[in-house]
């Protein structure tokens, strides 16, 4: 059999000898049908796909598709609590205890990772086509190569955040200038935090020059450049650097503070209210309810970010329903942070099939919805409280209005129901009653309330979202871009100033004027905040409090946790979450491994110049 073969091969090598003599192109391997590297990319249109490649890694379910939400940046920061209590390696994230690799948290390193190769490949496709470009071609290459070395840029900024230790000799991130043309050309290995960004400046100081004249509001331009240039000048504490870029940002971009009104409607798939005044940059996302996918945002330009925490509402019936997945809500403490102290709604909620006595103070939640009575008292506060945060007319008792921004008041605030045909009354997050006993959490103080930014509101996400929601996601906007020139102004001794910015975005939050000093002003930079809690660290840093506030859900506030070093401050002021099964409640630590999180073993095993984060085994 053996012999047999080579006989074959032997006499198939004699006919292509024999042919190549008479036709010296016979062994061509070029195919009209392939692309070829020598030739691509061959148009404006070529190159503006291989940058599509780099926005659409965006989007990946593993990243801002889903778990950056749910599974990273929500436990980690503690925005959320866990209604669903079966997985401990979920659990472990937001308690501070995570000891080794789970995919929940070690997936988006892959999927970076494969934005940044499409990123690298775009910006290389730029760079080959510029030299047959037309010259009427050249200015929109310029563009092209500008926003894929900001992609760049971005991508390592999220991987940073996620992995990377904060501190400049600390262990960093995989740093590829290239695209990976061979399984060895990708193993490299991790460089050092500060290393790390100071690739992220130079690339960004690549791409501002070749971003001057982007004007699609969708995509990156010159301003989204500059505003993740100053906060990487921020986060290396290069403090006169990043002052000079926010000051430019700040006289020459044309970015304005939007009104409460409009910034309360930014985050939940309305494109009316998307690509406001104030954003920097956003990455577009687009309601796609017509794909049968589970996990829509896996195949289309949407999210699914809010999966994780949808809300409840109340059927007609009196059933609670679900809107999907429904495993999370806004963790209590953080009630206590917007400076809401009323007693939890579970101590004025009767249920009941047969209607309290008028005398005991109970109204009917609503005459269409059986079985649920409010007291009539709380009904009023709670409606009046709300009503005076949106007309700017809070009182020193009220909570800061950006908690009808963050949250959904259950009995109060509304959705869509199922099918989106009607609006129903929100419900608090607990599955099968209002309270679970075994939780570990008091009845008296368990709130439970429905996250509202980034969520879904018209319908049950499953069936009328097709699994994929619009809302577009925030990277940066001006009141963080003022913020983080306040900081800076305060490090320089200017705290008068300083003041001045934080200010600005504390009275655009009390519906005044940003630029007029208003009686909601803070008048120190230790000024007392609206946390209900004289111990949280930030009841007297109105700098902190304020980025808090306007980065509450937007996956940032765990940057500034990094940067500020404050997780251990955070872990006491949050104290618990809800543990798994029946063991009640599982305290929050923060060991200082966990400013950076583990990565996949299987990298490390295909990777040999590769290292685990330090502190995980």
């Amino acid at each position: 059999m053996e012999m047999n073969r080579v006989a074959v091969f032997c006499l198939s090598l004699s006919l292509v000898l024999s042919v190549s003599c008479r036709e010296a192109d016979f062994l061509s391997v070029y195919n009209p049908e392939e692309i070829s590297d020598a030739d691509f990319p061959e148009s404006l249109q070529d190159v503006r796909s291989l940058l599509t490649a780099a926005y659409g890694a965006m989007h990946s379910y593993e990243f801002l598709g889903s778990y950056w939400s749910g599974y990273a940046m929500y436990n980690l920061d503690h925005t959320v609590d866990f209604l669903y209590r079966n997985d401990q390696s979920w659990i472990s994230i937001g308690a501070g205890t995570l000891e080794i690799e789970n995919d929940k948290i070690s997936a988006e390193w892959k999927v970076i990772n494969r934005g940044i190769h499409y990123a690298n490949i775009a910006v290389e496709g730029a760079q080959s086509f510029r030299q047959k470009a037309d010259p009427g071609e050249r200015d929109q290459v310029d563009l092209y190569e500008g926003e894929a070395l900001f992609l760049r840029a971005l991508l390592w900024w999220h991987m940073m955040s996620l992995y990377a230790e904060p501190d400049p000799d600390g262990v960093g991130i995989p740093i590829l200038r290239h695209s990976a043309s061979s399984f060895a050309s990708a193993q490299v290995g991790r460089e050092a935090t500060g290393a790390c960004y100071e690739a992220i400046v130079g690339t960004l100081l690549q791409a501002i020059p070749l971003l001057e004249g982007q004007h699609v509001k969708s995509r990156a331009d010159v301003w989204s450049a500059k505003g993740l240039l100053a906060k990487t000048y921020l986060f290396m504490e290069k403090y006169a650097e990043a002052g000079e870029v926010l000051s430019d940002i700040l006289a020459h971009s044309g970015k304005t503070l939007v009104s409460f009104s409009h910034l309360r409607n930014m985050y939940n798939g309305d494109p009316v209210f998307e690509h406001p005044s104030e954003s920097l940059f956003e990455i577009e996302n687009a309601l796609f309810p017509s794909n049968p996918n589970t996990y829509g945002s896996g195949w289309t330009c949407g999210s699914s970010l809010s999966r994780w925490f949808t809300h409840f509402y109340i059927r007609q019936d009196g059933v609670r329903e679900n809107c999907d997945f429904s495993n999370l809500y806004c963790h209590d403490r953080n009630l206590v942070r917007f400076g809401y102290d009323t007693p939890a709604p579970l101590n004025f909620v009767r249920r009941s099939d047969d209607p309290p006595s008028a005398s005991v103070g109970y109204v009917p939640f609503n005459t269409t919805w059986q079985g649920y009575y409010l007291d009539a008292a709380y009904v009023a506060g709670q409606r009046a409280m709300k009503e005076r945060a949106l007309a700017g007319t809070v009182l020193p008792s009220d909570p800061d209005p950006r908690m009808y921004l963050n949250v959904m008041i259950p009995y109060i605030d509304s959705c869509r129901a199922e099918g989106g045909m009607e609006w129903a009354p929100v419900a608090q997050s607990a599955k099968g009653g209002w309270y679970l006993p075994g939780s570990g959490n008091d009845p008296a103080s368990y709130y439970a309330f429905p996250l509202r930014k980034y969520q879904f509101l018209d319908g049950k996400l499953v069936k009328d979202g097709g699994d994929c929601t619009g809302e577009n996601v925030y990277f940066m906007r001006l009141s963080e871009v003022y913020l983080m020139y306040a900081e800076v102004l305060a490090r320089s001794g200017d705290e008068s100033l300083a003041l001045e910015y934080i200010n600005k975005v504390h009275r655009r939050a009390y519906g005044r004027h940003p630029d007029r000093p208003s009686e909601y002003d803070y008048h120190s930079m230790r000024d007392r905040t609206k946390t209900a809690d004289p111990a949280d660290h930030l009841a007297n840093d109105p700098l902190k409090y304020e980025y808090f506030m306007e980065l509450f859900g937007e996956f940032r506030w765990w940057e500034y946790i990094r940067h500020f070093r404050m997780g251990q401050e955070e872990a006491s002021f949050y104290q618990t979450l809800r543990g798994p099964g029946d063991a009640g409640v599982t305290e929050i630590v923060f060991p200082d491994r966990h400013y950076a999180q583990p990565i996949f073993n299987t990298e490390l095993d295909a990777n040999p110049a590769q290292e685990q984060t330090p502190g995980y085994r």
